[in-house]
C-alpha cells in the first residue's frame, strides 16, 4: 500500500461501533478550507483589516494600498490557513479586479467592457 499525502483535514463527528461481525468506523470530515469559511466555527485571532495594507512610501508618508481579491484570499488562506503560496491555487478569481465594490442601487448594475482597436 502506498499512501499520498491528500492536504490537512479537519474532523467534526466521530462514531465507533462494534458487534461480533466487526468493527465500524465512521468520521465526517471536511477539508481545511473548513476552519476559514465558517463550517467549522473558526476564528480570527484578533481584529483583521484585510481590504487595505499600509505601506510606507520613499517621503516616510503612510500609503493605503487596496489589494486585489485574489490577493486577500491568498493571503488569508497563507497566514491563517498556513498553507504555502505555491500550493494555494486561484482559479476563478480575475486578477484584474482593483479593489471591493458594493451596488447599493435599485436598478441593475452591469460592467462593459470595451476593446480599444
Amino acid at each position: 500500500m502506498i499512501w499520498f499525502p491528500q492536504g490537512v483535514f479537519v474532523i467534526t463527528a466521530a462514531n465507533l461501533s462494534h458487534s461480533t461481525s466487526g468493527i465500524t468506523i465512521s468520521l465526517t470530515i471536511h477539508d481545511k478550507m473548513a476552519l476559514l469559511n465558517g463550517e467549522c466555527g473558526g476564528t480570527l485571532p484578533a481584529s483583521v483589516v484585510f481590504h487595505e495594507v499600509e505601506d510606507i512610501d520613499e517621503n516616510g508618508n503612510t500609503v493605503i494600498n487596496r489589494p486585489t481579491i485574489y490577493q486577500i484570499i491568498q493571503e488569508l488562506v497563507h497566514h491563517f490557513g498556513g498553507e504555502q503560496i505555491g500550493k494555494i491555487i486561484i482559479s476563478d478569481i480575475d486578477e484584474r479586479v482593483k479593489r471591493i465594490m458594493k451596488w447599493t442601487g435599485s436598478t441593475p448594475l452591469f460592467l462593459l467592457t470595451t476593446i480599444d482597436g
